[in-house]
């Protein structure tokens, strides 16, 4: 959506803010003195086995199977094409004539602020449904 470059970036700077925060977490923490000496057992078992949690994430992966497989095969269910509007954007739906243009300077206005802004071009998809990528 926003190019490799910024994406990286982006990833960059949450990895480092993530690092920092566990670091002076850990810090925090042995400043205050509740981080124990020695640990009394094992933190994971040394071998998996067939829980609850298993089960849970067996069922999970065949609700995403089917989610996947939904969204595959859209087209042949008749869900392609339009989308139902939504509560927050009602321009998802066919836009009657008189507010298309309306529509159509938006996007422009808001292309011009991705492109002040340097976030790069506004993706087609976006500017299909009127949004100008913000």
């Amino acid at each position: 959506y926003y190019g490799t470059r910024l994406t990286l970036r982006i990833l960059s700077l949450f990895w480092v803010a993530m690092a920092l925060a566990g670091l002076v977490t850990e810090g925090l923490f042995r400043a205050a003195g509740l981080v124990p000496a020695h640990h009394p057992g094992p933190v994971a078992s040394a071998r998996p086995g067939w829980d609850a949690t298993t089960f849970l994430d067996l069922a999970s992966l065949v609700l995403l199977a089917g989610l996947v497989g939904l969204h595959r095969h859209r087209h042949r269910l008749g869900v392609d094409g339009d989308h139902a509007p939504g509560p927050v954007c009602e321009r998802h739906a066919h836009p009657p004539a008189a507010t298309a243009g309306a529509t159509a300077g938006a996007t422009v206005a808001a292309d011009a602020v991705v492109a002040v802004a340097g976030a790069g071009p506004v993706p087609t998809q976006a500017r299909a449904h009127g949004h100008g990528g913000l």
